[in-house]
Formats: C-alpha cells, sequence, structure tokens
C-alpha cells in the first residue's frame, strides 16, 4: 500500500519546475506464529518539468505510463504514440484535435500543435478501454525515482542534475521510516508512546560476495566488467550469422542502420566468421492481405535468416504486436529499433591511398543494447560467467516465474543456465488459473532440460541443480519434481526468492551515520535465509535488497549466496547494467511477461530454444 502525503512540506516544486511528491510504502507481513510486522519506505512520484514531446525527442525509448496535462491537473494512462496529423485527427468533438486545443480555455500555441505527437490516452482511473486523441506537447509525464535514476546512470547530464538534487539518502530513508513506524505504532496499533520510542533501525553483522569486478567471460574467456565491452572483444558463444533488416521509414530507405552494420561486421572479424546482411526489405515489401503473409515470411527462412532488425519510427501496439507473432510463427525473430542519429565519416590512411567508413552516434548507449538485443534473438551470448570453484557449487539453474494477466497466470514460466553462465534455454509455460505453479508440468519441464544438459555433456546428468521460484512457494509445486531428482540420485537446492520484505540495507560508519550498503552485501539468518544487495544504489537514492530462502537442500547457505550473486550480474542483453534479480529469475519473468502480451504460446513451437524473443 502506498500513501501519498499532500502537505506542502512533502509537495515541491521548486527544483528546476518539477513537482515532487512524498509518500510511503508499507507492507505487512504476519508470521505463522501471528508476530505482525511492518515493513516502510519512503516513496516518491515526480512530475516531469519536460513535456512529453522533449522526453521523446531526447530519449526515443522512453515510456511513461501517467501522463497530466499541462494546463490543468488532469491525469491519464499513456495508450500508444502515433505519427498522425493532429490536423487530420477527429477530437471526438466535431473538431480536429488541432482545431481543439487551438479554441481550448487555455489554447495551445501553434508550435505545441506542431511540434507535437498524437498520442492516444485514457483516464487515470477509468477501467473502459475507450481512448481519446491528444497532444504530447500538452502533457508532461510521471515518473518514478528508479525511471529518473537509470537515466541519470546513463550520463545525461539534464536529468543527473535533477536526480542529485532530488534522491534521498539512506540516512534520510532510515530517519523518516522510523517516525513513521512510530507514529503508525501509536495511532493504529495503540502502542504507548514510549514504548514506540524503542522503535529504530535494526544493527546486524554483515558479510560481502565477491568484490571482483570483472566478473564477466567475452571471447576466449577474456575477463571484462561490463556487457557491452564484448562487442569490442568478442562475445562468449556465436549464434546465427544470417540477419535480415526491414526498413520502415519513409525516407532513407537504404536499409540497414550503418552503425549497427559496422558492428556486426567487427564481430565477424573476431570471430573469424562471415556474417551475411545483405537481404533488405522496406514497407512496401509486407503484403496487406492476411494469406500472403505466410508467404513473406517464408521468403526469409528460405534464405536461412531468422533473426530481423526492424528500423521504424514509433509503431502503433497492435501492428507491432502482430508482426511479432506471425514472424515467431515461422520461427523468425524482430529487434525493432528507432532510428539512430548517425555521422558517417570517411578516414584517410597515412598515405592518402586507401581510406574507410567508419560511422559514429551519440546515442551509444541505446545503440549497444538494440545490438546486444538483435544477438541475442539470434542465438547469441554475449558474457559467460568463471566457473565458481566449489564442491556444492550447482552446475544448472533453473529459475520458475508465474506471469499473471487479468484472467489467467503463465505457470512455470522457466529459464536455465549451466555454472558458467551459458544459456541452456527457455520451456514454454502452461496457461492455468492462479499463480501456483503446476507440480507435474514443473516435473515435465526440469526432466525436458535436464534432458538438454544431457545432451551437451555426454548424457551425464547434473550432480547437482538449483532451482529458484520467484515469491513463494506455494503448496507441493515442487514436490513431484524433488521426488524425481532423489530417484535420480541428483542433488539440488530449492529457494524462494522475495522482491519485499528485505527492507533497506545501509552501512553504519563510526560516526554514527549510515551510507548505502553496496553491491554483494549479504545478512545472513541461521542456515537457510539470507538478505543480499544485488544492485546498485540508485534508485531512489538507495538499492533493494532481495530476501531469499531456502525450502529444501543442503548446500552450505553461503555458497547459495555467492553463486546467487554471481547470477545477478549476469545480464547479457544490457550493456551497462546488471539485474536485480539473477538471471534464470529475470529472464523467466520477461519470458512470461511477453507470452501475456502475444497472447498465445503455440506460436512459438518453432521456436530454437536459444533465441530469446522476449528481450
Amino acid at each position: 500500500m502506498i500513501c501519498w502525503q499532500k502537505t506542502e512540506a512533502d509537495i515541491r516544486s521548486d527544483v528546476s519546475g518539477w513537482e515532487i511528491y512524498r509518500g510511503f510504502k508499507l507492507d505487512i507481513f504476519v508470521s505463522s506464529q501471528g508476530n505482525v510486522f511492518l515493513e516502510v519506505d519512503e516513496h516518491y512520484k515526480l512530475f516531469s518539468a519536460w513535456t512529453l514531446t522533449q522526453w521523446l525527442e531526447w530519449y526515443p525509448d522512453f515510456s511513461a505510463k501517467i501522463l497530466r496535462n499541462t494546463y490543468d491537473g488532469r491525469t491519464w494512462k499513456l495508450q500508444k504514440i502515433t505519427n498522425e496529423d493532429p490536423n487530420n485527427i477527429d477530437s471526438g468533438t466535431g473538431q480536429t484535435l488541432a482545431t481543439y486545443h487551438k479554441n481550448h480555455q487555455k489554447p495551445a500555441t501553434d508550435q505545441e500543435i506542431n511540434s507535437s505527437k498524437v498520442i492516444y490516452v485514457k483516464p487515470y482511473n477509468s477501467k473502459k478501454e475507450e481512448s481519446y486523441p491528444h497532444l504530447s506537447s500538452r502533457v508532461k509525464p510521471c515518473l518514478f525515482l528508479d525511471t529518473l535514476s537509470e537515466l541519470a546512470s546513463q550520463g545525461d547530464r539534464k536529468v543527473k542534475e535533477v536526480f542529485n538534487l532530488i534522491k534521498p539518502s539512506i540516512e534520510d530513508r532510515f530517519s523518516r521510516a522510523t517516525e513513521i513506524a512510530k507514529q503508525l505504532a501509536v495511532e493504529i496499533y495503540n502502542i504507548d508512546e514510549e514504548i514506540s520510542d524503542d522503535i529504530k533501525v535494526v544493527q546486524v553483522q554483515a558479510q560481502q560476495s565477491s568484490q571482483d569486478k570483472s566478473i564477466l567471460l567475452a571471447h576466449s574467456s577474456k575477463r571484462i566488467d561490463k556487457v557491452f565491452k564484448s562487442l569490442d572483444q568478442g562475445c562468449f558463444r556465436v549464434g546465427e550469422i544470417k540477419f535480415g533488416c526491414i526498413n520502415l521509414l519513409d525516407k532513407n530507405q537504404d536499409g540497414w542502420s550503418k552503425f549497427i552494420l559496422q558492428k556486426l561486421q567487427k564481430l565477424a572479424t573476431i570471430h573469424n566468421i562471415n556474417i551475411d546482411a545483405n537481404l533488405v526489405k522496406a514497407a512496401v515489401d509486407i503484403p496487406e492481405k492476411d494469406f500472403e503473409i505466410d508467404q513473406f515470411w517464408e521468403s526469409w527462412v528460405e534464405q536461412d535468416i531468422k533473426t530481423i532488425l526492424v528500423i521504424s519510427e514509433w509503431l502503433d501496439n497492435k501492428y507491432k504486436t502482430k508482426l511479432t507473432r506471425d514472424a515467431l510463427e515461422h520461427g523468425i525473430t524482430l529487434q525493432f529499433m528507432l532510428p539512430l542519429k548517425e555521422n558517417v565519416r570517411r578516414i584517410e590512411s597515412n598515405k592518402g591511398v586507401e581510406s574507410k567508413i567508419t560511422c559514429f552516434t551519440s546515442d551509444q548507449y541505446r545503440a549497444n543494447n538494440i545490438l546486444l538485443g538483435l544477438l541475442a534473438k539470434a542465438g547469441w551470448q554475449a558474457v559467460g560467467l568463471p566457473l565458481l570453484n566449489n564442491e556444492y557449487a550447482a552446475d544448472l539453474v533453473i529459475g520458475f516465474d508465474a506471469g499473471r494477466n487479468e484472467t489467467l497466470s503463465y505457470g512455470t514460466s522457466s529459464f536455465a543456465v549451466l555454472a558458467d553462465g551459458q544459456i541452456l534455454g527457455w520451456e514454454l509455460p502452461e496457461a492455468q488459473k492462479g499463480e501456483i505453479l503446476d507440480p507435474d508440468h514443473v516435473r515435465r519441464t526440469v526432466r525436458r532440460i535436464i534432458s538438454q544438459f544431457q545432451k551437451m555433456n555426454g548424457k551425464q546428468s547434473p550432480k547437482r541443480i538449483l532451482l529458484m521460484r520467484d515469491g513463494l512457494i506455494q503448496q507441493q509445486e515442487f514436490s513431484l519434481i524433488t521426488e524425481a531428482l532423489e530417484e535420480g540420485e541428483i542433488k539440488y537446492d530449492l529457494i524462494s526468492v522475495r522482491k519485499s520484505g528485505a527492507g533497506r540495507i545501509g552501512r553504519r560508519n563510526s560516526d554514527g551515520t549510515y551510507v548505502d550498503a553496496p553491491k554483494g552485501t549479504v545478512i545472513f539468518s541461521g542456515n537457510d535465509k539470507f538478505k543480499i544487495v544485488t544492485s546498485e544504489a540508485k534508485a531512489g537514492g538507495s538499492a533493494r535488497p532481495l530476501f531469499v530462502v531456502r525450502e529444501q537442500g543442503d548446500t552450505p547457505i553461503e555458497i547459495i549466496a555467492e553463486q546467487f550473486y554471481r547470477l545477478t550480474q549476469l545480464h547479457p542483453v544490457s550493456g551497462s547494467f546488471t539485474s536485480r534479480l539473477p538471471m534464470p529469475l529475470n529472464y523467466a519473468d520477461k519470458l512470461a511477461k511477453k507470452i501475456q502480451s502475444l497472447g498465445s504460446v503455440g506460436i512459438l513451437q518453432n521456436l530454437d530454444r536459444k533465441k530469446l524473443f522476449f528481450v
């Protein structure tokens, strides 16, 4: 539950025009012994000083779910962004969208209208599906600190300046949370004020996981500290070597992004392979008639092309989903990208005879992630991990997640990696009611994954498996597979990973002040539980740790924590950032959400399990 405070002290609008709302988030837990645990944490939301048009200009991939009018306080949910002309769109009042805003009580300027994209929104609290056209220059997005901090960490000066002014320190969070907890104790739980004064920050001993920053492995086992460096030094594993391109832009119909193509050619040189990226098609090549669509995608398959870069302006979500579904039915994955700002230069050699073409982009961060996504969809893997030298380390790790929409859960969405981080693949979930994993489907999933392991290891089974479940392990979800593993004499550990309930963790200085706990900080509770900080203290000024509970198994909990932490550093499709969750859970979650948006698992039957279509 999130409570927003609306006193003047909690609403600030003095930071470069940003409006900042402060509140607190409450999580309540009741133990099996009947004890009540209350987690209190400060929470912030911000209404930007910049319009949605400005955000889209500076950050083409930016996405905001909540918008507010620039001329009044009405809030909306963003549905889609289009390239439609406001002079040709009916506002729903009998006037064009442009005319409606010109004649508004607080009229739009010509500049606002001409610079705007037409967006579609619906009232924030409405449950109806109906949406309305609006102008991107007449709304400002609402952001939360994690979004702002991610942009700031990419090096953007405008955002970084704002973020540094408003982010709360861990000291501020502890102090404010203590005040709120005392107030709730007295006013809600009727605890005497004298007793409530004993509420304070808990001090415990912590340990530190591996401090090796260069934990990732690129080509030829080269150690690197950031995934994007694999694009210059070579990838951990090579996949498909044929790529296609569909250019949907009205202009610049020459096909590939020159920067992306240049990077692909560099990888080809490093790995001593030939990458074929010659086949390019345009919007006019895509059939309008449904019965011709299969022929279009089959023409790519006939050329042995199963991964395609799609370059376009903003696409309607329905059209984008349709393209994705149609391609997946034929075993083809698509990587979408908005145009990059590219500069092409001819560099002369010293002799002045030979020359080469080199492409530069000012949007290096986005370009790297586009290429990493394209490679992952083609079965490449940018980075892996060095083996953990311990007899208890699992040589197979499987993550499980249950995605959910309004009516169905997609149970047993799973993703598996080997001890060195090598991707073994994903398994299709099943649609089901509720979020409890089906025990029989869990057993079949693990059996198929073990079969893949055996094919890669001369029919040998894994010696030890680490099974991890996102959230609470319910009822008998893993009962059948644990029985089967015991019969097969395969050792295992089963852990539950909880994203809430771990509070915030800070490090106490000698002077009594607090600073953010570094990545890898672990607090053990007995032999089966630990809290761990897996991400840098950026989102909201301090990192949110994870709470891990081992339900079954005999591996020393310290070894589980070490392997767990290493897997959070493995995020092959992100050039600069690691994940809060270990890769098997992070990617199982992404798989479940993607299948929700696609609405079908049947279209994935022809897809190679090493192609990460969901990233």
